[in-house]
């Protein structure tokens, strides 16, 4: 059975929609795992261990969210350190030598993710994807969004693959983040037609 990775330290697919870290990329997780699922994968979920929150959730058979602490036990925030990676990574690089799970490729979701992603290669040496769910390049230019802006430029030159969500995205990740564009692919968000319809059609 095929067995995907998914990584999204910031956004947990199963905490509740529209608070300050749940929104659009925890029902983007979500809803392609529950589809994955029904075509025969396992999914696997990392994240980040909020305080009350428990260390593995089953959502349904085979799709499984697995939460990781940071350093002190501290709740997720945007200005995750260095040294918080660090401990993530090795958190989940112990855990799945101890599990001995195989996986036939990584998908990472936000930059953060990104980073652990393509240190995880090394240990699995499985293609590693990204979707970035946004970029900086749109953000004010601070101090912290230039380092970010770095590490997603790194993130979209090294990574095997990305899933850009538009043409202008993929036009920024060419001209400004320097991807080459043969490792772009681009495959909008989904839409619940049950919930949303065209205005022609209402």
């Amino acid at each position: 059975m095929n067995r995907l990775m998914i990584i999204s330290l910031n956004s947990d697919p199963i905490l509740q929609y529209g608070t300050e870290h749940n929104g659009g990329q925890s029902k983007y997780v979500l809803e392609l795992g529950k589809n994955l699922v029904r075509e025969g994968w396992n999914i696997d979920v990392f994240t980040i261990k909020n305080s009350n929150s428990e260390d593995i959730v089953s959502i349904t058979e085979g799709f499984t969210v697995y939460r990781f602490p940071l350093l002190n036990s501290q709740d997720y925030s945007y200005s995750v350190k260095e040294e918080d990676i660090s401990e993530i990574t090795n958190s989940i690089t112990h855990f799945i030598r101890e599990n001995k799970y195989e996986y036939n490729m990584v998908l990472c979701c936000y930059w953060l993710s990104g980073i652990i992603g393509l240190e995880l290669k090394k240990e699995l040496s499985k293609n590693t994807l990204i979707t970035f769910c946004s970029l900086g390049y749109f953000k004010e230019l601070t101090p912290d969004n230039c380092y970010r802006i770095d590490k997603e430029t790194y993130i979209a030159q090294n990574i095997d693959h990305i899933i850009a969500t538009s043409d202008e995205e993929k036009r920024i990740l060419i001209d400004f983040y320097k991807a080459k564009p043969d490792k772009i692919t681009i495959i909008p968000r989904g839409v619940d037609t049950n919930k949303f319809k065209k205005i022609n059609e209402i």
